[in-house]
């Protein structure tokens, strides 16, 4: 059988987890499947980017076809019967308005919803929000979650003297702004993973915050910033999964997130759940974690047990029974089609 994970093209700079994911999945998969990676444009990349995702869709479709990055749109140069879409979040279409709402609602989900044989979500939350919004994935939707990457793992570390409070993402809905509000006057230092923007560095050095800014890591240096950290601030105001969530309790490091969906159904009970609009409990969240030792060991021991439900393992045998039975479907459906064509002069004669 060969697959075709179709990808949105790189932008340097850039910290993407989805792609992260897939590269595991295709390490686990290379044994029983061939698997191609294509890369298609998106606005940012190009204004003919429609034109030419759909034709390099359309040249390199395969057995079976799994949109595994946010370019929903290239379904549409796809046969929809041998064709996967994963909805990772809402998130982009919840920031338009108007005629390009309109248009990326249509290019990104009706369309792409309605041709697809089978749509994936990563989390419950995700599924529910994708089913209210385009009833037509009602039908055809699973979840299958995320998997922790390879080298997420175990590493012991003593407190620093000085705090080290991780802050993964910088776009508006990682909710850095409120995350350097409640640290305002802490002995601490701040590592934030992603390009800040000249307000948000403005911000942080206005309320006099000692920080690090680090962007288009590896997946060494992102693993090494976690090891680095005495805690996780990840408190965001909407996600589709909060992959940063599980990474940092794999490695063992105390989490603190927002007690919303999907955050608070990621995290299970091995995070301290705070309110993502208010400074002050994300406040007492930090200090309580780096003060209170039998409550900071206690999270993190409840994270490692919660991290273990999102094993490779586990996604590997969801997307393997997946693909075969989208194969499966599709060459039955291929042969009727075929039966159907050659007994049709017999039946009208």
């Amino acid at each position: 059988m060969q697959v075709v994970h179709f990808e949105r093209q790189p932008v340097p700079g850039l910290f993407y987890s989805i792609e992260r994911v897939f590269r595991e999945l295709r390490r686990a998969m290379s044994t029983r499947f061939q698997i191609d990676v294509v890369h298609c444009p998106t606005p940012y990349h190009s204004r003919r980017w429609l034109l030419e995702g759909l034709a390099k869709a359309h040249a390199r479709r395969a057995d079976v076809n799994h949109i595994a990055g946010d370019i929903h749109y290239v379904a549409l140069g796809l046969p929809g019967g041998r064709t996967i879409l994963t909805v990772h979040d809402l998130n982009r279409l919840d920031e338009l308005h108007g005629v390009r709402k309109r248009l990326y609602a249509l290019l990104y989900f009706t369309l792409p919803l309605r041709r697809c044989r089978f749509v994936t979500t990563i989390s419950s939350a995700t599924r529910d929000r994708l089913v209210e919004r385009f009833p037509v994935a009602a039908g055809k939707t699973r979840i299958i979650p995320d998997c922790v990457p390879e080298g997420f793992a175990p590493m012991p570390q003593k407190p620093n003297a000085r705090p080290r409070v991780l802050q993964i993402g910088t776009k508006p809905n990682k909710n850095l702004e409120t995350v350097a509000r409640a640290l305002r006057g802490l002995r601490c230092t701040l590592h934030v993973v992603g390009p800040l923007s000249e307000e948000q560095r403005g911000l942080l050095q206005g309320l006099d915050i000692q920080f690090e800014n680090s962007a288009g890591l590896t997946d060494g240096a992102l693993i090494r910033a976690y090891e680095r950290a005495d805690v996780l601030t990840f408190v965001s105001l909407s996600e589709g999964f909060g992959m940063p969530i599980v990474e940092a309790q794999s490695i063992g490091r105390p989490v603190i997130t927002s007690d919303i969906t999907p955050m608070n159904e990621t995290a299970g009970d091995g995070a301290c759940l705070v309110d993502p609009h208010s400074s002050n409990d994300i406040r007492a969240g930090i200090l309580r974690i780096v003060t209170d030792e039998t409550y900071r060991n206690g999270l993190i021991q409840r994270g490692f047990q919660n991290a273990a439900r999102f094993s490779r393992d586990a996604m590997v045998a969801e997307y393997s029974a997946l693909y075969e039975e989208v194969l499966s479907r599709a060459r039955g459906e291929d042969a009727m089609a075929r039966n159907g064509t050659r007994l049709g002069p017999a039946l009208n004669a």
